[in-house]
């Protein structure tokens, strides 16, 4: 009896997924991820790590994974910026669709086929970047600074070498502080610099 029951809920499964061609019962799987940097039409685009366009791209995200989408924008000559997307929300209504239409006794082989494929999930538009157009498409609107690379060493931008003669130490260290605050030298950079102002005879 019981090989029978296992043999039967494994038609069924199959049936039902064979119907939803192997995706999901209501929903889908998946949803369009409509990408857009306004003013930054340069900029490129890339989704997990891979690059989809410049300015404005699309890309399919599993609906699974909607809390694991890292987008990162990056101009010629500028630092890259890095958009995490961690929150996701479930989709009340395609459960209640699952539970209700697609009940097959003795299981409930919506929820089976719908929670494996993650149908039950959608983006969550509370963030501010995200917007919904309609139930497949998404669309991600991301700010970019672009902010220019610093590839100079701490000698060359010093204005003013710390060690230059007539300077006292608090002329020294706020003229470092400022390169810091200003990002022309990194926070390594000043405390190693803060450090030899510190310890100086001068």
């Amino acid at each position: 009896m019981e090989k029978r029951s296992l043999l039967l809920l494994l038609v069924i499964i199959a049936f039902a997924m064979s119907l939803s061609s192997c995706a999901a019962m209501f929903g889908t799987k998946s949803y369009t991820a409509k990408i857009n940097v306004p003013d930054h039409p340069d900029a490129t685009i890339s989704v997990n790590g891979i690059e989809y366009g410049k300015g404005e791209a699309s890309c399919v995200v599993a609906r699974k994974e909607a809390n694991k989408l890292m987008i990162t924008v990056e101009e010629e000559g500028c630092e890259p910026e890095v958009n995490s997307f961690t929150g996701r929300k479930f989709r009340g209504g395609m459960f209640v669709l699952d539970l209700f239409f697609t009940w097959l006794p003795p299981v409930p082989v919506g929820i089976i086929v719908d929670g494996a494929t993650g149908a039950w999930f959608k983006p969550d538009v509370s963030d501010p970047r995200i917007q919904k157009i309609n139930g497949k498409t998404y669309l991600y609107t991301l700010s970019y600074r672009a902010k220019a690379k610093n590839n100079k060493s701490l000698d060359s931008v010093m204005v003013k070498p710390v060690s230059n003669e007539g300077q006292t130490k608090a002329e020294k260290l706020r003229e470092l502080k400022a390169l810091m605050d200003d990002g022309t030298i990194t926070q390594e950079e000043y405390e190693q610099e803060k450090a030899k102002i510190l310890n100086s005879d001068q």
